[in-house]
């Protein structure tokens, strides 16, 4: 059997409700021809409603839509051209609106509401009507869209400290925000450790012509680096743990490296440097 599409379903059940059919005659049209390509009642195919059922009739529905609230019981069988589309923010959240480079669509069905991402997980957007915000339940005033971003981790099921969160109702300010992300986050690269074995996670830090990564395999941090290829990607070949460095240039390495990574290091933590 072949599939059918939701698009040759709607064209099906439109040619059906044409005929006046008796509520008999739909439950039947619903399980012969609908059940086996799409699990969805007929009211979510036509409309987009989401909707708790045990068929195909309206009867069988829950009161009101999931993601809108709308009463589904006011969508009476025979009267499918009329049938209102559901314009909750999870079918309409981008609308008019360019992918962002680097982005993807990360929305999921448990989700509190619809998101796009960047691939590297450190930027979300968030997408918000007034349906979604209050069933999240907060009583701040409704915003379109919240920007999370994170320098170095990343986000989704996650809450750091220093996360940064823009709410806004301008979709120019997230395409800024997303922009200004851009400018200051460092490349990263997953490799694995040719002494350990565990995957680090290696950050270009090109004012050094380096990678580094903080290793938290053992009960202390360790800070791994790699040297810069000229094409800018990490000398995989070359990783070791870093056992000095040189600040005579007054680069402020150990602060660049604490601030962004969240450590403490102090040159006692680099034998080379103790003495000196």
């Amino acid at each position: 059997m072949t599939r059918k599409t939701k698009e040759e379903l709607k064209a099906l059940i439109v040619q059906f409700y044409a005929l006046d059919p008796s509520d008999e005659q739909i439950a039947i049209f619903y399980e012969n021809e609908i059940l086996p390509h799409d699990k969805r009642s007929i009211v979510e195919l036509m409309t987009n409603h989401s909707i708790g059922y045990s068929g195909p009739l309206y009867k069988d529905m829950s009161d009101s839509c999931h993601n809108c609230g709308f009463d589904v019981t006011q969508l009476l069988p025979k009267d499918i051209n009329y049938w209102p589309q559901c314009t909750s923010v999870w079918f309409t959240f981008f609308n008019g609106k360019e992918m962002p480079e680097g982005f993807e669509n990360t929305t999921y069905g448990n989700d509190a509401t619809p998101s796009i991402a960047h691939k590297s997980g450190r930027v979300y957007v968030w997408f918000y009507d007034e349906f979604t915000w209050k069933d999240i339940g907060w009583d701040d005033p409704m915003v379109k869209y919240q920007v999370i971003t994170h320098h170095r981790e990343n986000l989704y099921g996650e809450d750091w400290d220093d996360c940064v969160i823009t709410n806004t109702n301008d979709w120019d300010e997230v395409l800024k925000v997303i922009e200004t992300w851009r400018k200051t986050a460092r490349k990263k690269v997953e490799v694995k450790s040719p002494d350990s074995g565990e995957y680090l996670e290696l950050f270009a830090f090109k004012e050094w012509g380096t990678y580094q990564a903080v290793s938290t395999l053992h009960d202390e941090p360790e800070l791994y680096y790699a040297p810069m290829n000229k094409d800018g990607t990490p000398d995989t070949e070359n990783i070791g743990v870093t056992e000095y460095f040189d600040d005579s240039d007054n680069s402020n390495f150990l602060e660049t490296i604490n601030d962004f990574f969240g450590t403490k290091f102090t040159t006692n933590d680099f034998p080379s440097m103790k003495g000196e």
